[in-house]
């Protein structure tokens, strides 16, 4: 053991000072932020690991991440509905539109949510049905695929599964190793996460009426009812001051203070939304120029017609090979019907003909349409 050879000083040692301070700080422990953490990595190592992959884990994180996590529930909702809430139709050869039943069911429109969130998870495995003669599916849980192989786990720990090509009129949709939107994203919900229980007890703390006794002698009895005077006050803390202590109590709170956790959290929630949305403007509240609200729009326009491809390409391949289950040609082709939809840059180029005809939109217009709040 190494030990530290006073004789190198070149001066004593100073002696000790008669009037010693003792200063004591405690802040939450980081355990909670530091197992997540380690949770993420080792869910993502697990997921990644040649030939032994197992998903089930960072399924369990992304589950866990939807329920606590509003604005990721929110911004993946928005992007997911922007897209299956689009016209759909099917159409022959001739370029006529196909009607049936299949495609005005509610099975069919979760279908298209259920394939569409690949993007969040990464891979998908359905095998389509035909329920009394309707249309009908089974997402099998993701928990349960094995992406790497092909295959589909007896459990989501289990390295025994059954290859996919087994089961009739099942297919895939989603790149092998493709962790999805969620995996990033999975970081930014475990700090907000942790910095909620922060912003909790700050606010806990800091927003607390302290109730200070201060008292000579030692009658237990007397103190035990001042005590319960103050408890039935209502929550405030309350501290007994012995003779002789004196205690300095400083209050934390200030508005730089308040600032600096909503600052760090909108920031997590901006990164999310640029991450899911690939912007924010369109999404949080802030203030923005009708030439940031135009650029913003027109990438979210963007997204949405690659979304809408990403789409097409499942409906028009895996999808359509299934039709003949509910009596329906497979000829065809599935196609959004965008007649009734207008670029940014198409509304801009209509609403500035109305402006210089002297027509004034209001506050309300604008930010519905542009994302602008002043």
């Amino acid at each position: 053991m190494a030990l530290f050879n006073f004789s190198r000083l070149n001066k004593p040692l100073p002696e000790k000072p008669k009037d010693m301070r003792f200063i004591k700080f405690t802040k939450r422990q980081e355990f909670f932020m530091e197992r997540d953490m380690k949770g993420l990595k080792t869910a993502y190592t697990s997921s990644t690991m040649p030939g032994f992959e197992q998903r089930g884990l960072l399924y369990e994180i992304y589950r866990e991440n939807l329920i606590f996590d509003a604005h990721l529930r929110g911004i993946t909702e928005k992007r997911t509905l922007s897209v299956i809430n689009q016209t759909l139709n099917y159409f022959d050869q001739a370029g006529n539109v196909i009607e049936h039943e299949i495609f005005k069911s509610h099975r069919f429109n979760q279908m298209l949510k259920d394939v569409f969130e690949t993007v969040y998870w990464g891979f998908t495995v359905i095998q389509f049905e035909k329920e009394g003669g309707k249309f009908g599916y089974y997402l099998y849980p993701r928990e349960l695929v094995n992406a790497e192989n092909l295959e589909l786990l007896t459990d989501q720990y289990s390295q025994n599964g059954y290859p996919i090509e087994l089961f009739e009129n099942a297919v895939t949709f989603g790149e092998q190793g493709d962790m999805g939107l969620f995996m990033p994203a999975g970081v930014y919900s475990i700090f907000k996460r942790n910095l909620l229980g922060d912003w909790a007890q700050y606010s806990e703390q800091a927003g607390m009426m302290l109730n200070m006794i201060k008292g000579t002698g030692n009658d237990k009895l007397t103190e035990k009812a001042i005590t319960d005077v103050y408890d039935s006050i209502g929550s405030g803390a309350s501290v007994n001051i012995p003779e002789g202590v004196d205690m300095d109590f400083k209050n934390l709170s200030s508005g730089s203070q308040n600032a600096l956790f909503e600052n760090f959290f909108d920031t997590m929630n901006g990164e999310q939304s640029k991450l899911i949305l690939g912007q924010k403007l369109t999404t949080d509240e802030g203030s923005g120029s009708l030439s940031q609200a135009v650029v913003h729009a027109a990438q979210q326009g963007i997204i949405l017609n690659a979304d809408t491809k990403y789409l097409l390409s499942f409906l028009n391949s895996e999808f359509r090979q299934s039709l003949g289950l509910w009596g329906v040609s497979d000829t065809g082709y599935f196609a959004f019907d965008d007649s009734e939809q207008l670029t940014t840059s198409e509304k801009l180029d209509n609403d500035l003909k109305l402006m210089q005809l002297g027509y004034i939109f209001a506050p309300e217009y604008l930010k519905e349409r542009y994302g602008i709040n002043d």
